[in-house]
């Protein structure tokens, strides 16, 4: 069971409506990769701004992962393609990609943290697990759009 942290309100909505988007995408996700999806929509949604600049530059500048910095960077990338692709697919239209731009670029980048040697530890196989299950993944918070627009 997950615990959240000093049981805030709105990680227990968030949790809800993953769990609810789980059961309409037919999609279930292990906890350590539903915990790391809670974290990053409340972390992406608390900030307004999503790819202000052209991720695949940044994908490109930082994929060698040769520092910390690099890391958290491509991080960035994976964690804005995933609510991009899930949450706001219509960007992509916007922005002139295909609709699987986000989608390719964040595989690619969770793929690549996978077995990224940085000087923190990291759980490598969680990133394998979030580049294995993108494409569920997106799916997963597509419904999760489609049930919170339901609710309201």
């Amino acid at each position: 069971m997950m615990h959240f942290p000093h049981e805030d309100s709105r990680w227990v909505e968030w949790h809800n409506l993953l769990i609810e988007a789980q059961e309409k995408s037919g999609h279930t996700l292990i906890e350590p990769v539903e915990h790391y999806v809670l974290i990053t929509l409340d972390a992406y949604t608390a900030q307004l701004k999503l790819a202000t600049s052209a991720l695949a530059i940044e994908f490109l500048e930082n994929v060698h992962v040769n520092h910390v910095r690099d890391f958290q960077k491509l991080r960035s990338v994976g964690d804005q393609c995933l609510i991009l692709a899930g949450l706001f697919p219509e960007r992509a239209i916007r922005k002139r990609v295909s609709r699987d731009y986000f989608t390719h670029l964040g595989e690619n980048a969770y793929y690549i943290l996978s077995y990224a040697q940085v000087p923190i530890h990291i759980d490598h196989s969680l990133f394998y697990l979030l580049s294995e299950n993108f494409s569920d993944l997106v799916q997963v918070l597509q419904a999760m759009r489609w049930v919170n627009d339901r609710i309201q």
